[in-house]
Protein backbone atom coordinates (compact mmCIF):
# COMPACT_ATOMS: atom_id res chain seq x y z
CA UNK A 1 0.00 0.00 0.00
CA UNK A 2 1.25 3.52 -0.73
CA UNK A 3 2.28 5.66 2.09
CA UNK A 4 0.23 8.66 2.68
CA UNK A 5 4.16 10.67 2.82
CA UNK A 6 3.91 10.35 -1.28
CA UNK A 7 0.94 12.46 -1.10
CA UNK A 8 -0.10 15.83 -1.07
CA UNK A 9 -1.78 14.93 1.31
CA UNK A 10 -4.91 17.25 2.96
CA UNK A 11 -3.49 16.67 6.69
CA UNK A 12 -5.79 17.77 9.98
CA UNK A 13 -2.58 20.04 11.11
CA UNK A 14 -2.64 22.50 7.89
CA UNK A 15 -6.09 22.53 7.28
CA UNK A 16 -6.46 26.23 7.09
CA UNK A 17 -7.96 28.49 10.07
CA UNK A 18 -9.60 31.05 8.25
CA UNK A 19 -12.93 31.19 7.71
CA UNK A 20 -13.27 28.23 10.58
CA UNK A 21 -12.91 27.36 14.03
CA UNK A 22 -10.42 25.23 15.68
CA UNK A 23 -9.61 24.14 18.93
CA UNK A 24 -6.58 25.03 20.26
CA UNK A 25 -6.26 21.52 21.08
CA UNK A 26 -5.89 20.31 17.73
CA UNK A 27 -8.21 17.51 17.39
CA UNK A 28 -11.42 19.57 16.04
CA UNK A 29 -12.00 21.59 13.63
CA UNK A 30 -15.64 23.21 12.69
CA UNK A 31 -16.70 24.89 8.85
CA UNK A 32 -19.79 26.05 7.83
CA UNK A 33 -21.18 28.71 5.96
CA UNK A 34 -24.13 29.51 7.93
CA UNK A 35 -23.46 32.80 9.88
CA UNK A 36 -24.78 33.37 13.28
CA UNK A 37 -28.09 32.86 12.19
CA UNK A 38 -29.43 29.80 10.56
CA UNK A 39 -31.07 31.47 8.03
CA UNK A 40 -27.73 32.85 6.61
CA UNK A 41 -25.78 31.40 3.94
CA UNK A 42 -21.81 33.22 3.35
CA UNK A 43 -20.49 32.53 0.08
CA UNK A 44 -17.54 30.25 0.40
CA UNK A 45 -16.37 31.87 -2.57
CA UNK A 46 -15.42 34.86 -0.44
CA UNK A 47 -12.80 32.47 1.27
CA UNK A 48 -10.47 30.51 -0.56
CA UNK A 49 -8.95 29.44 2.38
CA UNK A 50 -12.19 27.30 3.37
CA UNK A 51 -13.11 26.80 -0.52
CA UNK A 52 -9.85 24.83 -0.63
CA UNK A 53 -11.38 22.29 1.52
CA UNK A 54 -14.13 21.82 -0.40
CA UNK A 55 -12.93 21.99 -3.62
CA UNK A 56 -10.17 21.24 -5.71
CA UNK A 57 -8.89 20.38 -9.15
CA UNK A 58 -7.57 16.82 -8.49
CA UNK A 59 -8.27 14.69 -5.67
CA UNK A 60 -6.41 14.62 -2.08
CA UNK A 61 -6.09 11.95 -0.07
CA UNK A 62 -7.13 12.90 3.41
CA UNK A 63 -6.05 11.39 6.66
CA UNK A 64 -8.93 12.82 9.46
CA UNK A 65 -12.14 12.18 9.79
CA UNK A 66 -13.95 14.53 7.99
CA UNK A 67 -18.18 14.69 8.47
CA UNK A 68 -20.26 17.02 5.91
CA UNK A 69 -23.76 18.07 6.78
CA UNK A 70 -25.74 19.39 4.14
CA UNK A 71 -28.50 21.47 5.40
CA UNK A 72 -30.00 22.69 2.02
CA UNK A 73 -28.84 23.15 -1.66
CA UNK A 74 -26.78 20.61 -3.21
CA UNK A 75 -23.63 19.55 -3.62
CA UNK A 76 -21.71 15.87 -4.92
CA UNK A 77 -18.41 14.61 -3.64
CA UNK A 78 -16.12 11.28 -5.03
CA UNK A 79 -14.55 9.24 -2.83
CA UNK A 80 -12.68 6.56 -3.48
CA UNK A 81 -14.47 6.51 -7.07
CA UNK A 82 -17.70 6.21 -5.68
CA UNK A 83 -19.74 9.43 -5.75
CA UNK A 84 -22.68 10.71 -3.98
CA UNK A 85 -25.03 13.31 -4.14
CA UNK A 86 -25.97 15.44 -0.85
CA UNK A 87 -28.97 17.27 -0.22
CA UNK A 88 -30.47 18.74 2.75
CA UNK A 89 -30.05 16.65 5.67
CA UNK A 90 -27.54 14.12 4.01
CA UNK A 91 -24.76 13.73 5.92
CA UNK A 92 -21.50 12.18 4.12
CA UNK A 93 -18.59 10.44 6.37
CA UNK A 94 -14.97 10.33 5.11
CA UNK A 95 -12.75 8.24 6.59
CA UNK A 96 -9.01 8.59 7.07
CA UNK A 97 -7.46 7.37 4.10
CA UNK A 98 -10.26 8.10 1.37
CA UNK A 99 -9.59 9.85 -1.87
CA UNK A 100 -11.66 12.60 -2.36
CA UNK A 101 -12.87 15.61 -4.19
CA UNK A 102 -15.83 17.92 -4.29
CA UNK A 103 -17.69 17.48 -8.00
CA UNK A 104 -20.06 20.32 -7.51
CA UNK A 105 -21.24 23.16 -5.14
CA UNK A 106 -24.46 24.77 -5.58
CA UNK A 107 -24.63 28.28 -5.06
CA UNK A 108 -27.17 28.15 -2.85
CA UNK A 109 -25.51 25.02 -0.27
CA UNK A 110 -25.39 25.32 2.95
CA UNK A 111 -23.01 22.77 5.07
CA UNK A 112 -21.43 22.47 8.21
CA UNK A 113 -18.16 20.46 8.65
CA UNK A 114 -16.79 19.02 11.53
CA UNK A 115 -12.84 18.01 11.18
CA UNK A 116 -11.53 15.18 13.79
CA UNK A 117 -8.02 14.56 14.37
CA UNK A 118 -7.18 10.64 15.37
CA UNK A 119 -5.13 11.47 18.11
CA UNK A 120 -7.36 11.97 21.25
CA UNK A 121 -10.97 12.72 19.59
CA UNK A 122 -12.33 9.63 20.59
CA UNK A 123 -11.05 8.69 23.27
CA UNK A 124 -13.54 7.62 26.69
CA UNK A 125 -16.18 7.86 24.10
CA UNK A 126 -18.98 4.34 24.25
CA UNK A 127 -17.20 1.35 23.02
CA UNK A 128 -20.81 -0.28 21.60
CA UNK A 129 -21.69 2.94 20.22
CA UNK A 130 -18.47 3.63 18.19
CA UNK A 131 -18.23 -0.19 17.16
CA UNK A 132 -21.57 0.75 15.52
CA UNK A 133 -21.00 3.69 13.84
CA UNK A 134 -17.84 2.18 12.84
CA UNK A 135 -19.17 -0.87 10.89
CA UNK A 136 -22.12 1.35 9.36
CA UNK A 137 -19.80 3.73 7.98
CA UNK A 138 -17.25 1.20 6.30
CA UNK A 139 -20.31 0.03 3.86
CA UNK A 140 -22.51 3.29 3.92
CA UNK A 141 -20.44 6.85 3.94
CA UNK A 142 -23.79 8.37 3.29
CA UNK A 143 -26.58 9.13 5.51
CA UNK A 144 -29.75 10.89 5.19
CA UNK A 145 -31.55 11.81 8.57
CA UNK A 146 -34.46 13.14 10.03
CA UNK A 147 -35.57 16.62 10.77
CA UNK A 148 -35.64 16.25 14.44
CA UNK A 149 -32.31 14.94 14.68
CA UNK A 150 -31.00 17.24 12.28
CA UNK A 151 -32.23 19.98 15.07
CA UNK A 152 -30.57 18.17 17.38
CA UNK A 153 -27.11 18.55 15.93
CA UNK A 154 -27.71 21.99 14.81
CA UNK A 155 -28.28 22.79 18.31
CA UNK A 156 -25.38 21.04 19.72
CA UNK A 157 -22.97 22.22 16.31
CA UNK A 158 -23.99 25.90 16.98
CA UNK A 159 -23.09 25.93 20.82
CA UNK A 160 -20.50 23.81 19.72
CA UNK A 161 -18.72 26.79 17.70
CA UNK A 162 -19.75 29.13 20.01
CA UNK A 163 -17.74 27.58 23.12
CA UNK A 164 -14.53 26.91 20.71
CA UNK A 165 -14.48 30.48 19.86
CA UNK A 166 -14.82 31.90 23.83
CA UNK A 167 -10.99 32.49 24.72
CA UNK A 168 -10.88 32.40 28.20
CA UNK A 169 -13.46 29.90 29.31
CA UNK A 170 -11.63 27.60 31.32
CA UNK A 171 -12.82 23.91 31.22
CA UNK A 172 -13.15 24.20 27.12
CA UNK A 173 -11.27 21.00 26.66
CA UNK A 174 -14.18 18.95 29.07
CA UNK A 175 -16.69 20.61 27.29
CA UNK A 176 -15.51 19.46 24.16
CA UNK A 177 -15.45 16.32 25.16
CA UNK A 178 -18.89 16.46 26.49
CA UNK A 179 -20.50 18.09 23.19
CA UNK A 180 -18.42 15.48 21.39
CA UNK A 181 -20.21 12.25 23.48
CA UNK A 182 -23.55 13.31 22.85
CA UNK A 183 -22.85 13.88 18.93
CA UNK A 184 -21.55 10.57 19.13
CA UNK A 185 -24.23 9.08 21.39
CA UNK A 186 -26.97 10.51 19.01
CA UNK A 187 -24.91 8.90 15.87
CA UNK A 188 -24.85 5.72 17.49
CA UNK A 189 -28.70 6.19 18.18
CA UNK A 190 -29.41 6.83 14.38
CA UNK A 191 -27.18 3.94 13.40
CA UNK A 192 -29.08 1.44 15.47
CA UNK A 193 -32.52 2.92 14.39
CA UNK A 194 -31.41 2.63 10.37
CA UNK A 195 -29.84 -0.91 11.06
CA UNK A 196 -33.23 -2.30 13.45
CA UNK A 197 -35.40 -1.42 10.09
CA UNK A 198 -33.18 -3.40 7.82
CA UNK A 199 -33.17 -6.72 10.34
CA UNK A 200 -36.07 -8.37 9.11
CA UNK A 201 -34.67 -10.79 6.54
CA UNK A 202 -35.93 -11.29 2.64
CA UNK A 203 -35.18 -14.41 1.47
CA UNK A 204 -36.09 -13.25 -1.94
CA UNK A 205 -32.59 -11.36 -1.72
CA UNK A 206 -30.48 -14.01 -0.13
CA UNK A 207 -28.68 -14.41 -3.40
CA UNK A 208 -28.23 -10.77 -4.24
CA UNK A 209 -26.70 -10.24 -0.40
CA UNK A 210 -24.44 -12.70 -0.77
CA UNK A 211 -22.94 -11.01 -4.15
CA UNK A 212 -23.33 -7.84 -2.61
CA UNK A 213 -20.94 -8.79 0.56
CA UNK A 214 -18.72 -10.29 -1.88
CA UNK A 215 -18.67 -7.32 -3.68
CA UNK A 216 -17.38 -4.97 -0.81
CA UNK A 217 -15.00 -7.61 0.09
CA UNK A 218 -13.39 -7.28 -3.11
CA UNK A 219 -13.51 -3.54 -3.47
CA UNK A 220 -11.91 -3.68 0.46
CA UNK A 221 -8.99 -5.76 -1.03
CA UNK A 222 -8.56 -3.87 -3.89
CA UNK A 223 -8.49 -0.93 -1.98
CA UNK A 224 -5.50 -2.13 -0.05
CA UNK A 225 -3.41 -3.91 -2.45
CA UNK A 226 -4.27 -2.28 -6.17
CA UNK A 227 -0.85 -0.07 -5.67
CA UNK A 228 0.93 -3.71 -6.15
CA UNK A 229 -1.81 -5.91 -7.38
CA UNK A 230 -3.43 -5.12 -11.18
CA UNK A 231 -4.55 -9.21 -11.98
CA UNK A 232 -8.11 -10.20 -11.20
CA UNK A 233 -6.55 -13.39 -10.36
CA UNK A 234 -4.84 -12.58 -7.52
CA UNK A 235 -8.09 -10.82 -5.82
CA UNK A 236 -9.88 -13.67 -6.69
CA UNK A 237 -7.58 -16.01 -4.91
CA UNK A 238 -7.90 -13.16 -1.68
CA UNK A 239 -11.20 -14.05 -1.96
CA UNK A 240 -10.88 -18.24 -1.96
CA UNK A 241 -13.06 -18.03 -5.49
CA UNK A 242 -12.16 -18.24 -9.09
CA UNK A 243 -11.75 -15.53 -11.06
CA UNK A 244 -14.80 -16.15 -13.70
CA UNK A 245 -17.02 -16.19 -10.78
CA UNK A 246 -15.56 -13.00 -9.46
CA UNK A 247 -16.07 -11.68 -12.08
CA UNK A 248 -19.76 -12.48 -12.89
CA UNK A 249 -20.55 -11.30 -9.46
CA UNK A 250 -18.73 -8.08 -9.65
CA UNK A 251 -20.49 -6.86 -12.95
CA UNK A 252 -24.23 -8.25 -11.33
CA UNK A 253 -23.64 -5.81 -8.36
CA UNK A 254 -21.83 -2.97 -10.31
CA UNK A 255 -22.19 -3.02 -13.84
CA UNK A 256 -18.33 -3.05 -13.99
CA UNK A 257 -15.58 -5.86 -14.43
CA UNK A 258 -12.99 -6.15 -11.64
CA UNK A 259 -10.19 -4.96 -14.34
CA UNK A 260 -11.93 -1.84 -14.25
CA UNK A 261 -12.36 -1.29 -10.57
CA UNK A 262 -8.41 -2.33 -10.39
CA UNK A 263 -7.89 0.20 -13.19
CA UNK A 264 -9.69 3.25 -12.01
CA UNK A 265 -8.20 2.68 -8.44
CA UNK A 266 -4.66 2.89 -9.47
CA UNK A 267 -5.34 5.80 -12.10
CA UNK A 268 -7.13 7.46 -9.15
CA UNK A 269 -4.04 7.26 -7.27
CA UNK A 270 -1.72 8.19 -10.03
CA UNK A 271 -3.72 11.34 -10.92
CA UNK A 272 -3.19 12.39 -7.32
CA UNK A 273 0.69 11.88 -7.85
CA UNK A 274 0.85 13.38 -10.80
CA UNK A 275 -0.65 16.63 -9.15
CA UNK A 276 1.27 16.70 -6.08
CA UNK A 277 4.03 18.56 -8.12
CA UNK A 278 6.62 15.82 -6.13
CA UNK A 279 7.27 13.23 -8.53
CA UNK A 280 8.12 12.42 -11.75
CA UNK A 281 6.10 10.54 -14.10
CA UNK A 282 8.98 8.06 -13.58
CA UNK A 283 8.89 7.97 -9.86
CA UNK A 284 4.80 7.69 -9.91
CA UNK A 285 5.81 4.66 -12.14
CA UNK A 286 8.31 3.44 -9.51
CA UNK A 287 5.36 4.31 -6.60
CA UNK A 288 2.88 2.45 -8.43
CA UNK A 289 5.38 -0.94 -9.03
CA UNK A 290 4.82 -0.71 -12.91
CA UNK A 291 7.65 -2.24 -14.60
CA UNK A 292 8.99 1.02 -16.44
CA UNK A 293 7.82 4.12 -17.47
CA UNK A 294 6.76 3.45 -20.69
CA UNK A 295 4.35 0.24 -19.62
CA UNK A 296 2.68 3.38 -17.04
CA UNK A 297 2.63 5.82 -19.77
CA UNK A 298 0.13 2.96 -21.95
CA UNK A 299 -1.35 2.64 -19.12
CA UNK A 300 -2.53 5.54 -17.86
CA UNK A 301 -3.42 6.94 -21.36
CA UNK A 302 -5.33 4.44 -22.48
CA UNK A 303 -7.45 4.81 -19.09
CA UNK A 304 -7.47 8.47 -19.35
CA UNK A 305 -7.11 9.57 -22.73
CA UNK A 306 -3.57 11.39 -22.25
CA UNK A 307 -0.50 10.44 -21.27
CA UNK A 308 0.46 11.35 -17.63
CA UNK A 309 3.18 14.24 -18.26
CA UNK A 310 0.15 15.93 -19.93
CA UNK A 311 -1.90 15.20 -17.46
CA UNK A 312 0.70 16.67 -14.56
CA UNK A 313 1.15 19.87 -17.02
CA UNK A 314 -2.48 20.43 -17.46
Amino acid sequence: MIKNDFFNTLDFMTLPSAGGVVSEYGDLALYDNIGDNLEQRIDFSNDPATLSIISSSYPYKITFTLVIVCLGGTMSARLNLADYELGKNDVLIVTPGMIGECVMFSRDCRIAMMAFSQENMFAGMNVSCMVAISSYVARNAKVRIADADMEDFLDIYMALRKKISEKDYAYKKELIAGYMQVLCCNAGQIVRSIMSQNEIPDRSTGVADRSARLYDAFISEVSRHYADERSVAYYAGKLCISPKYLSRVVASVSGRRPVDWIRDYVVLEAKALLKSGKYTVQQVADILHFPNQSFFGTYFKKATGISPMAYKEA
